[in-house]
C-alpha cells in the first residue's frame, strides 16, 4: 500500500483555521461487509446524529412549558382580574418626552376605570391609538383595599417562548425526517441496491480550529470512492458519512467497501466506512 497526502490550509479572518487531508489508498481489497456490520454501522450513525434530534426536541418541551410560567414571571400580584380595556386618550408629556397612554376598563361590579401608563407599557404592536384594544390586570389591596391596575404584560414573553418552542420543534421533526430518510435508504440499498466496486479510494480528513477566547479543534474524516457509472457514461464520485475524530492511521492489509447504489437514481448511493473505523487511532 503507498500514501499520497495532499494538503489545503484556508484562514478565515483570523479566527479558524482549516487543514485538509487526503491519503489515496492503493492495493486494498475491495469487499461488501456482511450484512450485519452494514445494519451496525446504520445504527452507529443514527445513534451519532441523534444528539442534535434529542436537544431540539427538549429545547421545544421546554419553551412549550415556560409558556405556562409567563405570568409568574411578568406581574407578582395576587388576586387579579384580567379585563379588556380600550385605549381612550394618547398624549405626550412634555416635561419628559414621553408617549402617555390613558385606557379605560370596567371591573366586575360594573364600575368603569381609567389608567394611565407610559407608551413603554403598551405591550400591542405599534403605538398606542385611541380605540386599541388591550388587555388589563387589576387588584385591590388586603391593607387598604385600593384598586390597582396596570397592563398584562406576560403577552410578549408568550410570544417569545412560543416561537421558541415552535423553531424547535419544526428543527426537531426536520431533524427525524433527515435521520429516518437516510437510515430508511439505507436499508433498502443492502435489499436490492446494486453493488459497484469502486476505484481510487482515499481517506479524506479535516482539522478546525477555532480559536476565540478558547481554541476549539475539531477533526473528522471520510472515506471517497468513485466508480463507473454507465448511465452516465462517466465515473461519480461517492463519498461516506464524516466521523468524528482522527483519521485510521493502521492502513495494512486494510479491505475496503464496495459502493451500493440505488437500480433507478445513482445519485442515491451509500459508501459505508466498513472496518476503516476499528482502524482509528487509539486514545490513550
Amino acid at each position: 500500500m503507498s500514501e499520497l497526502w495532499a494538503v489545503t490550509n484556508t484562514t478565515c479572518l483570523g479566527l479558524w483555521t482549516k487543514v485538509s487531508r487526503e491519503v489515496v489508498l492503493t492495493d486494498v481489497v475491495v469487499a461488501l461487509p456482511e450484512e450485519n456490520a452494514l445494519r451496525a454501522e446504520i445504527a452507529r450513525q443514527v445513534r451519532l446524529r441523534s444528539p442534535g434530534l434529542w436537544l431540539s426536541a427538549i429545547g421545544a418541551l421546554v419553551f412549550f412549558t415556560l409558556t405556562f410560567f409567563t405570568y409568574g414571571m411578568m406581574h407578582y400580584q395576587k388576586n387579579t382580574t384580567t379585563v379588556d380595556a380600550s385605549v381612550v386618550a394618547v398624549e405626550r408629556d412634555s416635561k419628559r418626552n414621553e408617549i402617555l397612554m390613558t385606557s379605560e376598563f370596567v371591573d366586575t361590579d360594573g364600575k368603569r376605570h381609567r389608567d394611565t401608563q407610559t407608551s413603554r407599557y403598551h405591550y400591542a404592536r405599534g403605538e398606542p391609538e385611541v380605540g386599541q384594544r388591550i388587555t388589563y390586570l387589576y387588584w385591590r389591596s388586603e391593607r387598604t383595599g385600593e384598586l390597582g391596575s396596570t397592563p398584562r404584560a406576560d403577552g410578549i414573553l408568550k410570544w417569545i417562548f412560543g416561537s421558541a418552542s415552535a423553531v424547535f420543534a419544526i428543527t426537531s421533526v426536520l431533524a427525524f425526517a433527515y435521520i429516518n430518510r437516510h437510515r430508511r435508504l439505507r436499508l433498502r440499498l443492502i435489499a436490492s441496491g446494486r453493488r459497484e466496486r469502486g476505484t481510487a479510494y482515499a481517506i479524506e480528513s479535516k482539522t478546525i480550529t477555532i480559536a476565540i477566547k478558547v481554541t476549539h479543534i475539531i477533526h473528522q474524516w471520510r472515506l471517497n470512492a468513485r466508480y463507473f457509472e454507465n448511465s452516465q457514461s462517466g465515473f461519480k464520485d461517492c463519498h461516506g458519512d464524516w466521523e468524528p475524530g482522527l483519521a485510521p492511521d493502521r492502513l495494512d492489509g486494510l479491505a475496503v467497501p464496495m459502493i451500493l447504489v440505488d437500480e433507478n437514481d445513482p445519485s442515491r448511493y451509500w459508501l459505508p466506512t466498513g472496518e476503516l473505523y476499528n482502524r482509528r487511532p487509539e486514545i490513550a
